[in-house]
C-alpha cells in the first residue's frame, strides 16, 4: 500500500482531529471559499415517439427487459435489482 501522507495531509489530520475532539474555535476555513461552478449537463433521451420503434428493434430476449426500463423509468441498477416480489400484478 503507498504511503498517502503528504506535506499537506499532516496539518489536514492535525486540524480533522481537533474538529473532531470539539477543540477548534477558529472560523469555519470553508466559508470563504467559491464554491465551484459544474456545468449543467444536458441529457439525450427518447422521445416517447421513438419508443415503439426502439422495442420493435430490440431483439425478443432483451425486449421486456427495455420496456420495463423505458415505461418505469428504471435505470441499469434499478432494473437489474427487481426480483418477482417487487412487482404486484
Amino acid at each position: 500500500m503507498p504511503n498517502l501522507r503528504t506535506p499537506v495531509s499532516e496539518p489536514l489530520r492535525q486540524v480533522i482531529l481537533a474538529i473532531d475532539a470539539k477543540k477548534w474555535t477558529g472560523k469555519n476555513p470553508i466559508a470563504d471559499v467559491e464554491p465551484r461552478r459544474v456545468p449543467k449537463r444536458v441529457f439525450e433521451t427518447l422521445r416517447a415517439t421513438e419508443v415503439p420503434s426502439v422495442l420493435a428493434d430490440a431483439t425478443d430476449q432483451c425486449r421486456d427487459l427495455f420496456a420495463a426500463a423505458l415505461y418505469l423509468g428504471l435505470r441499469k441498477g434499478e432494473l437489474f435489482g427487481l426480483h418477482k416480489a417487487d412487482v404486484r400484478m
